[in-house]
């Protein structure tokens, strides 16, 4: 093991300052969702909230993935962050729009995240995928 004393160790380049702006990772992300056709209300709020809840950007783009292969094509997948109106709160959502709905609609939100559980409990924040049973607004979703 070499002994390096302060004047003997390599010196490293200072780190560069932190800037305000979009990320490589939020650009990264918003790309990936654009490509599986995943509908973002509001980019900046959604980044935001991911920027606290890391763990959750991480897993977010497989679940979104299974989302648009459990649901087709067809399907309009909104992702935004709701704020509940009573308490402070918020949390992700993904919205679910489909041109028919049937019974089995619960179960298929359901199978959305059931890969992804044990990744979804230790991540901070929380992602609820639902639907609000509207029609998809574009002719496509994708």
């Amino acid at each position: 093991m070499e002994n390096l004393t302060p004047s003997t160790r390599p010196v490293e380049p200072p780190t560069p300052p932190l800037t305000r702006g979009p990320s490589r990772v939020s650009t990264n992300l918003t790309d990936e969702l654009d490509r599986q056709g995943i509908q973002i209300a509001d980019n900046q709020e959604v980044l935001s909230y991911l920027e606290k809840h890391s763990q959750l950007g991480v897993i977010l783009p497989s679940i979104c993935a299974l989302a648009r292969r459990l649901f087709g094509p067809e399907s309009e997948l909104i992702l935004s962050v709701y704020q509940d109106p009573e308490i402070k709160d918020s949390h992700l959502s993904l919205v679910v729009r489909l041109p028919r709905y049937d019974e089995n609609i619960t179960e298929l939100l359901d199978r959305v995240t059931e890969p992804y559980e044990a990744e979804l409990c230790d991540a901070s924040g929380y992602l609820l995928v639902t639907t609000d049973f509207r029609n998809p607004r574009a002719k496509n979703g994708v």
